[in-house]
């Protein structure tokens, strides 16, 4: 069944368009798209390949499915200015997103009006949401958790709306600043090192916690070595029903992903294992990426390679 073209704008005709503007090309193959409308506020142009040049004042008058911001350094003005035109978040894309591999727009487009929450016991959900200018929809953040703790914090899962950050006098083994998370009378040790002071990690914690849809949940986990069997095992037999754990070893279990490429490489080089997952989304790697992040926030099945 042949799919409506999507109406797109795009704001900003420089540099960062030029650069990119094959990609808009390249993947209206995959999601039918024409471009109805640029937005500049250079005077010098009228139309671009006889697509017409508008003021913001003409936007409203323009009917378009999504609107592409085209610079990166003044991403975040721009974004506040289309906001302030009434324009609606869910339509407004970063074209920094067109990097990723096999980007579909309608996809995004869908993603956007339903953002999942992401649980993990790492770094790499705050990475995965970045990476598609998503809203953290999850508390756990720029946060560490032991993967032995981890696993009791999703075993009891259900009483995270009720569970306590309380602030630790001792750092971890990094100097990192550390919490504990009081959850159904367990203490689970939570590590920030990202975080400038507790205040300020409590504010997000307790920010974002608001927003955890039960109904929409993808959970993740990082076992770094290649002792984690058991954890790996029982990470695989709870009750979520989208889930990956990412592992240094091949275990030849259910949800679980080896990541093959790791022991091959210098630790000392790429630091931890979420770390060297980082990279290669970013296809740092001979641009290679593990797996489609789009197809994994859309909770699609098989989206992982073997890397």
């Amino acid at each position: 069944m042949q799919q409506d073209l999507l109406k797109i704008v795009i704001w900003g005709t420089g540099t960062d368009y030029q650069k990119r503007a094959n990609l808009f090309s390249y993947y209206s193959m995959i999601t039918p798209m024409e471009i109805v409308a640029y937005v500049s506020k250079s005077e010098g142009y009228k139309k671009i390949n006889d697509i017409p040049v508008v003021s913001t004042c003409e936007l409203k008058d323009i009917d378009f499915d999504a609107i592409f911001i085209c610079s990166d350094k003044h991403f975040k003005q721009i974004y506040k200015e289309i906001l302030g035109l009434g324009i609606d978040d869910s339509k407004i894309i970063n074209s920094i997103c067109l990097l990723n591999e096999d980007f579909d727009v309608r996809e995004y487009l869908n993603l956007k009006k339903n953002v999942p929450t992401i649980i993990s016991n790492t770094c790499l959900g705050g990475l995965l949401y970045s990476n598609l200018f998503l809203p953290f929809r999850s508390p756990f953040i720029n946060m560490s958790i032991e993967p032995e703790k981890y696993i009791l914090l999703l075993k009891n899962f259900s009483q995270i709306l009720d569970s306590d950050l309380q602030f630790s006098s001792k750092p971890d083994v990094f100097r990192c600043m550390m919490a504990n998370l009081k959850i159904n009378n367990l203490d689970v040790p939570v590590s920030l090192p990202h975080s400038q002071n507790f205040d300020i990690a409590l504010a997000d914690w307790n920010r974002r916690i608001k927003r955890i849809d039960f109904e929409n949940l993808i959970v993740l986990m990082v076992l770094p070595t290649e002792n984690d069997y058991k954890i790996a095992e029982e990470f695989s037999v709870l009750p979520f029903d989208y889930k990956y754990c990412f592992t240094a070893k091949d275990y030849n279990i259910d949800s679980c992903v080896h990541v093959k490429g790791y022991n091959e490489i210098k630790h000392s080089e790429y630091g931890c294992l979420t770390a060297y997952l980082h990279k290669s989304l970013y296809g740092d790697f001979q641009g290679i990426r593990p797996f489609n992040i789009l197809n994994l926030l859309c909770k699609k099945q098989n989206v992982i390679k073997s890397f």
